[in-house]
């Protein structure tokens, strides 16, 4: 059975925006180092959920198949700050960032830090079948997605379903 946190505050924290009042957003993907385990993710969720409440940043991080995906929504400064601490962090290498890009809304709001893992490359039960389901539904119930969130949806189907460069880039090593 894989393990699997759900982060959630249950309320807004209101002080996530940039200066014009817009809350900024980012989405990059990323690489697990080698012989990433399964503490090693749950160390890095207890530190976003904390660090994140702290910060006013919320978001949703995908991990499946050695691949993590993660959308960052706050102040700009501050998202940019932990953008650049992410690319520091060794559990992860060839951090790319794929967009950036102002929104309307927060569409993880109530979330610090929203996070599930699929095992990798194992059969999976019907209710991890399920949720992999739920995720890709998801992708495509957003209401005006700017273009960093379409980015990060496509990239989310993309993830889920091992397609694309997911599926051709599931042997990276780090360089």
């Amino acid at each position: 059975m894989p393990w699997r946190h759900w982060y959630s505050s249950g309320r807004f924290i209101n002080f996530g925006v940039n200066n014009i009042g817009l809350p900024y957003q980012l989405t990059y993907h990323s690489v697990a180092r080698p012989g990433l385990t399964s503490q090693d993710i749950r160390d890095i969720m207890a530190s976003s959920s904390k660090n994140n409440k702290e910060l006013g940043l919320t978001g949703c991080l995908i991990y499946h198949n050695k691949f993590f995906l993660q959308v960052l929504e706050g102040n700009k400064d501050t998202v940019m700050e932990m953008f650049e601490r992410i690319k520091l962090d060794d559990r992860n290498h060839q951090v790319t960032l794929l967009s950036t890009d102002e929104s309307e809304v927060r569409i993880f709001k109530e979330w610090e830090m929203a996070y599930y893992s699929l095992p990798d490359g194992t059969a999976l039960s019907l209710e991890e079948e399920q949720i992999k389901k739920d995720l890709v539904v998801l992708s495509d119930s957003t209401k005006k997605p700017n273009f960093t969130l379409k980015v990060f949806w496509y990239n989310v189907k993309q993830i889920l379903l091992s397609e694309g460069y997911y599926r051709n880039n599931l042997n990276l090593s780090v360089e």
